[in-house]
């Protein structure tokens, strides 16, 4: 998972035959979000493809209380094609895992314990949140 920026927030592993919306709830689980300071506040939007569109994935977004933004590809093109104020979200998450790929211990896992990996996947996700914030000052 990541936020606007590109930057990770969350990073679960499992093996590759577990559909993606059954790690949706570990995923928002280990998000690192501050609370909301303000209930009248708009509620954060999680963008997810057409693979999440189930009645558990509905049911958990209200329990972390974020709002589900589900479309197709080409739904997003179409609406972009029409309200040219608005941006494109899905190239975000693919752009963090074209960062991503640029790892190349990450590109081909040889670790034999999911411990290691993650380590690595970690230090990856910190590296890039080191690179895409700003410094202060």
């Amino acid at each position: 998972m990541v936020d606007g920026r590109g930057v990770p927030t969350a990073v679960v592993i499992a093996a590759a035959n577990v559909p993606d919306f059954l790690l949706l709830g570990e995923t928002l689980h280990h998000q690192q979000l501050e609370p909301m300071p303000d209930p009248t506040t708009p509620k954060r939007i999680v963008c997810l493809d057409l693979g999440y569109r189930q009645k558990a994935v509905v049911e958990l977004c209200q329990i972390f209380d974020v709002v589900p933004c589900i479309e197709a590809r080409n739904e997003e093109a179409n609406r972009l094609a029409k309200d040219h104020t608005q941006r494109a979200k899905r190239w975000v998450v693919e752009r963090t895992f074209s960062w991503l790929n640029r790892f190349r211990r990450l590109l081909t896992r040889w670790e034999k314990k999911p411990e290691n990996y993650l380590a690595f996947l970690h230090l990856a996700c910190a590296i890039i949140t080191y690179r895409n914030t700003p410094l202060p000052g």
